[in-house]
């Protein structure tokens, strides 16, 4: 049997109700520290992010991602935003290799956006191995 503190931290990974999260805003969670993360990569992670065909032709924006897992493993990857590579043009996919602490199910996603242009993603789809 679980202990109470592995217990909480799948709890926290499980949503419960569908029809209250679709109304809310999407907050960061207080529990979700940048300065945790650690930098030394032992796993490979593959991310596909699929940019929405209403966005922006093109953006200017700088965009960041950090996931995790219910253990407190979490990945960074700062600026994957690149112009000269036609990164997050509109309705295309963009695919990454990032490497980090190998962690279980990923159960959290933030994509980190700043600028003017108002980039919008689609998807993001994250495999690891």
């Amino acid at each position: 049997m679980a202990d109470k503190r592995t217990s909480d931290l799948l709890s926290s990974c499980l949503l419960s109700d569908q029809s209250i999260i679709s109304h809310l805003q999407p907050q960061p969670l207080e529990s979700f520290n940048l300065s945790l993360i650690q930098n030394v990569g032992s796993c490979y992670y593959t991310v596909v992010i699929t940019t929405s065909c209403s966005s922006p032709r093109y953006t200017r924006d700088h965009i960041s991602i950090a996931f995790g897992d219910a253990y407190g493993n979490q990945i960074y990857a700062q600026r994957l935003d690149d112009p000269s590579r036609r990164t997050f043009e509109r309705c295309s996919s963009d695919s990454f290799q990032i490497s980090g602490p190998c962690g279980y199910q990923i159960c959290s996603v933030y994509l980190y956006r700043s600028g003017p242009d108002g980039w919008k993603p689609a998807t993001v789809r994250i495999s690891g191995y």
